[in-house]
């Protein structure tokens, strides 16, 4: 139930936000579509909403979920045995170096792959100009 809550919260939000999305494309003047691909506008919408949803209503559960559990172990920690959580609490600015360290190369791998998508990219629609170009004259 905890899990489909979410989901549906992330739904409700992802529609909302769709619906003003299209609702300001109405609103744009004629001149502003000029410089884009209109017909690649409803994949693109598809594509982010369906990031949204997924991050909405997974990754935020999770994470909600994941800290009460946290908080929880750690309450029940310091109520059942206070000496021995007191000295692994001691540890605990280690493990957030090393997870902050971790995020920061996980971070940084996600820039460069996503360099290299937008690279790729653009090197295959040059290609597909190219082919459009030599079948138009065959």
């Amino acid at each position: 139930m905890y899990f489909a809550f979410w989901q549906h919260l992330a739904e409700n939000i992802t529609f909302d936000l769709r619906s003003r999305y299209i609702e300001a494309l109405l609103r744009q003047e004629a001149k502003y579509f000029e410089g884009l691909k209109v017909e690649a506008i409803p994949s693109q919408m598809g594509d982010t909403f369906e990031i949204m949803t997924r991050a909405i209503g997974q990754n935020t559960g999770n994470l909600v979920f994941s800290g009460f559990a946290g908080l929880t172990g750690i309450v029940i920690a310091f109520v059942r045995g206070p000496k021995l959580a007191a000295a692994l609490s001691l540890s605990v600015p280690i493990f957030a170096i090393a997870l902050g360290m971790l995020i920061g190369r996980v971070k940084t791998s996600a820039v460069v792959k996503m360099g290299a998508v937008k690279e790729l990219g653009a090197i295959t629609e040059e290609s597909l100009s190219a082919i459009k170009v030599v079948v138009s004259f065959a």
